[in-house]
């Protein structure tokens, strides 16, 4: 496969909007164009921190023109699941460290028409997620620690992606790769290189007042990609709602 003709599509990270301009951001992200909304779920148990709950989530899949692509770092994933009632087209990623059954986890989220991810740690050793992978819709590879924004890129964490890779295409598994944390306009090529088809797009990449906010952020994010040989989805490019 020639890796720099492949489709990147974009996620933008609703924890570094500005929760009292949430709309606002969520419209401005609208207008610009991205893939899915990313929306990481806190319960204050797997990470210390929490997020504003369920319910602010079903606010932002309301207002969102993308589908949402849910990271849940809870203790109980499926709970949740049951909870987001998920639709045909959304995403939702749990951790492996939180499940006894994660394949059976897969199938209730692909049981609603949505794609099965699993979150991957720094700190998760590949080998535990090799034999999961045939039940997975993508990997969620986290390069930074959980349940923070902000944080640098923990570089080792590209070695790690490129073995997921290289394990993907030996099998010949359809598994899409979403890299979040710490991806910026001046590393988000090494990234995608390393083998990321999805980017969380953040606090450098989407919500980032220096290069003038949402769209213009977002818009130099598409330009790097592209001047790079890689494509963008039609809902990237033009802000086209599904």
């Amino acid at each position: 496969m020639d890796l720099n003709r492949r489709e990147i599509r974009l996620c933008a990270s609703m924890l570094c909007a500005d929760a009292g301009h949430l709309r606002r951001d969520i419209e401005q992200i609208n207008t610009a164009g991205v893939d899915w909304m990313h929306i990481d779920v806190m319960d204050g148990h797997f990470v210390p921190n929490m997020t504003g709950g369920l319910d602010v989530a079903d606010c932002i899949r309301e207002a969102s023109a993308a589908p949402c692509c849910f990271h849940l770092m809870v203790r109980d994933p499926l709970r949740s699941v049951k909870r987001l009632k998920l639709r045909p087209g959304e995403r939702a990623a749990f951790h492996l460290e939180n499940t006894a059954e994660p394949e059976s986890l897969a199938a209730a989220i692909r049981g609603s028409g949505a794609f099965a991810g699993m979150a991957v740690n720094p700190g998760t050793p590949v080998t535990r997620i090799l034999p999961h992978l045939d039940c997975l819709d993508y990997l969620l590879v986290l390069i930074v620690n959980p349940g923070f924004k902000g944080q640098p890129m923990i570089p080792r964490t590209l070695d790690k992606l490129r073995r997921l890779r290289e394990e993907r295409d030996r099998r010949g598994l359809p598994i899409r790769f979403l890299v979040d944390g710490a991806v910026t306009p001046e590393n988000m090529l090494e990234i995608v290189s390393a083998g990321a088809d999805d980017l969380v797009c953040g606090p450098f990449t989407c919500f980032n007042e220096a290069l003038g906010g949402i769209g213009p952020t977002l818009a130099l994010v598409k330009d790097r990609l592209e001047a790079g040989g890689y494509l963008l989805s039609p809902r990237a490019k033009g802000g086209e709602r599904p």
